[in-house]
């Protein structure tokens, strides 16, 4: 939705943030001896270009890309099994090694790009070492309301320092705030569960989540991508979406005068497959 913030023309929008952990994150579970971990984050340089461009396709606003790089790097650092310590310098220097090249590249305007740059993102996670040693009950009344991309990752990575890593705690902090709550909490605990793994999450959340075995399923396929260095084709039983998209509907096989409906192919019907059973323990 576009909107007038401080006279700039720019995307309200955090979805880009929700998708982009893939780019730098782990998966752990106690029964295997190693951890899982996801593409990029063992790149900087691969993973601020990617995580610059999965933004890019649905915000190219310069202080969007910069967000998106911000928690990709956050989560990455944790996917190395770096130390606390050095979260906030890590996330700032991944923001501030993008170039005007790179951000015009994936889409910014060149104008926006010279005006803002990554300013905003950079002055964001400032705020987060002003206020670390504050205490809130709230951090949108430190760090503000998140509605933006950069207030998002500022007060996701403020709930991780308070909650120091602990995964339960930085995604209560992040869902109990005034602001876009589901958005901080999201980023927090995308952040802190690449440290831990799913050892770390209450188990009661892991079995109620929704789809968790196709999560589950998606996590391992990316490992094995990752660690066979071959391009694997994507099973569509793991598509997240695709129990709504594929499944067959009325209006699949038939639709009023005006309405122009196509049959849903054999194939693909023939492609929705009952994922794999969530692992246990």
């Amino acid at each position: 939705v576009p909107a007038v913030v401080d006279g700039t023309e720019r995307i309200l929008g955090r979805a880009r943030l929700h998708h982009l952990v893939p780019v730098g994150e782990q998966h752990t579970r106690r029964h295997l001896s190693h951890r899982i971990l996801i593409f990029h984050h063992d790149d900087t340089a691969v993973m601020v270009e990617v995580s610059a461009a999965q933004s890019a396709l649905t915000h190219t606003h310069p202080t969007g890309v910069a967000s998106s790089v911000a928690a990709a790097a956050a989560v990455a650092w944790f996917a190395r099994g770096e130390a606390i310590e050095g979260l906030l310098p890590f996330t700032r220097g991944c923001v501030e090694s993008l170039t005007t090249e790179q951000l015009v590249g994936v889409g910014c305007d060149l104008r926006m790009v010279e005006r803002i740059g990554t300013r905003e993102m950079l002055t964001a996670l400032d705020r987060v070492i002003e206020m670390a040693e504050r205490e809130s009950d709230d951090v949108c009344a430190l760090l503000g309301g998140a509605w933006v991309g950069e207030e998002a990752v500022a007060c996701a990575l403020w709930c991780v320092l308070r909650a120091k890593g602990d995964f339960r705690e930085s995604v209560l902090r992040g869902a109990n705030s005034s602001g876009d709550s589901d958005s901080i909490a999201c980023i927090a605990g995308s952040i802190t569960g690449a440290r831990d793994g799913i050892d770390a999450m209450p188990s009661e959340w892991v079995r109620d989540l929704e789809k968790s075995s196709l999560i589950d399923a998606l996590a391992r396929n990316l490992y094995t991508a990752k660690t066979s260095g071959k391009d694997l084709a994507l099973d569509l039983s793991l598509d997240l979406f695709g129990a709504e998209r594929l499944a067959v509907r009325p209006e699949d096989e038939w639709g009023e005068d005006d309405t122009d409906v196509q049959p849903m192919p054999d194939l693909v019907r023939s492609l929705r497959k009952t994922p794999p059973p969530f692992a246990k323990e």
